[in-house]
């Protein structure tokens, strides 16, 4: 800060305007900050324009740092090998230390197995246009670092710019190559700039053979054992540390323990089969349940459908029998459904019929005469038949509009005309 920021030795009380001062950080680490040392000259009239306090009152300047240790190359790997291997938790490489090795040398920082690194970008250098830290986003920026990593084809080329502290990459493994561009080398204006480095997350349980660990979208693990999967265990990230009790999986250890831990996954598939069985049998049952019903429904006798108006047909047992008239024949049909269509498997309904009474024969006299009072000699006159007489029976109605009505048989009464004496006369 500069300015007059509390009451001190020249000014040691408050009037009401103690308490002016101005930020002046990005000033200040243009010259200092990334450096083992620094020095301004006329820091009063470097700082003029910044200056916001009364003219009658002594402004000063208020610093703070800290000193941070930085990776270099003491033991020449650099040289000999072309990289230099970090493999610290945390750490940082300043680009004024980077330089000094040759060119082409890659700081590489490698992480424990199951962790990802970050990088983040802290630039010191000042540039009047103020842009902002450039990923690729234009030919004209200065080229500062060029990150790789295994498994992935396009580099990443990272740019000066703005904010001073920037987030600017997150690994996916445990291994990211640095490269300090060519183009930081024989600049007129010097680039100073720290990139941070910090392994994040929890490593992998040093475990045999025996376990299996499978990483969770949370950051925590599961462990199963290989030889059984019926138990698991999970542990939870903290501070680079895993939380959690953790199981013996050794071939001993399971031979000892004879008690069987069902895991979730197998307490879940165990729930869905029960499902499953009790859903077969319970339509199992409905099926049977059904099909009993439409075979007994199909058994049941068929009840006749009375219909409100019956049609009328006469019928013949044969040519020479007598011929009688019945009410039409009603469909069959089931109780609440009556019979559609066809015609076929028609019951007759058919009453006892009457037979017409017969009509009394009249006796014939042993002999006829013209007298009826004389004697009967055994001689008569003979006169023919007039002709047949028929005899046509009725009758009554059984019930209210169905009246049964038949033909009578043709029954031929000959009667025996009595002879007058004059025909037994010529007959004799």
């Amino acid at each position: 800060m500069y300015g007059r920021m509390r009451p001190g030795r020249c000014v040691q009380q408050n009037y009401g305007y103690i308490g002016c001062h101005t930020d002046v950080t990005r000033v200040i680490a243009t010259r200092c900050s990334g450096r083992s040392r620094c020095e301004i000259a006329n820091l009063e009239a470097e700082l003029a324009t910044y200056q916001n306090c009364p003219a009658d009152l002594k402004v000063y300047l208020d610093a703070n740092y800290t000193c941070i240790k930085v990776a270099t190359d003491r033991t020449g790997e650099c040289q000999r090998h072309g990289t230099v291997t970090l493999t610290s938790p945390i750490g940082y490489i300043a680009n004024n230390r980077t330089t000094r090795s040759p060119r082409g040398c890659s700081w590489v920082v490698e992480a424990l197995p199951g962790q990802h690194i970050e990088l983040t970008l802290m630039d010191f250098t000042r540039f009047p246009d103020g842009s902002k830290v450039k990923i690729r986003a234009s030919q004209y920026c200065v080229e500062y670092v060029v990150i790789s990593e295994q498994g992935k084809e396009e580099n990443v080329v990272v740019c000066d710019g703005d904010p001073r502290v920037d987030q600017i990459y997150r690994s996916r493994g445990n291994v990211v190559a640095i490269r300090l561009s060519e183009q930081l080398t024989g600049r007129s204006s010097p680039v100073h700039f720290l990139i941070k480095y910090e392994a994040l997350g929890c490593p992998y349980p040093p475990l045999s053979s025996d376990y299996r660990i499978v990483r969770q979208k949370d950051g925590s693990i599961t462990v199963t054992c290989n030889a059984t999967r019926q138990s698991y265990w999970t542990l939870v990230c903290r501070n680079r540390k895993w939380i959690g009790n953790l199981g013996n999986c050794s071939a001993a250890a399971l031979g000892v323990d004879k008690s069987q831990t069902w895991d979730i996954e197998n307490v879940l598939g165990i729930h869905i089969l029960t499902i499953g069985c009790v859903a077969v049998i319970v339509c199992f049952i409905i099926v049977i349940i059904g099909v009993v019903c439409i075979r007994r429904q199909s058994r049941r006798p068929h009840l006749p459908l009375m219909t409100s108006s019956a049609s009328t047909s006469r019928r013949c047992v044969d040519a020479k029998s007598e011929c009688y008239t019945t009410v039409g024949s009603m469909r069959r049909g089931t109780t609440g459904r009556p019979g559609r269509g066809s015609t076929s498997g028609e019951y007759t309904h058919i009453w006892q019929t009457r037979r017409p009474t017969p009509v009394a024969t009249p006796a014939v006299p042993e002999c006829a005469t013209d007298d009826p009072t004389g004697p009967c000699s055994g001689f008569s006159t003979f006169k023919p038949p007039p002709g047949h007489i028929y005899a046509r029976p009725s009758f009554a109605c059984e019930g209210e509009g169905q009246c049964f009505r038949s033909a009578a048989v043709a029954r031929l009464l000959r009667l025996r005309p009595r002879r007058s004496a004059r025909t037994a006369e010529q007959e004799l």
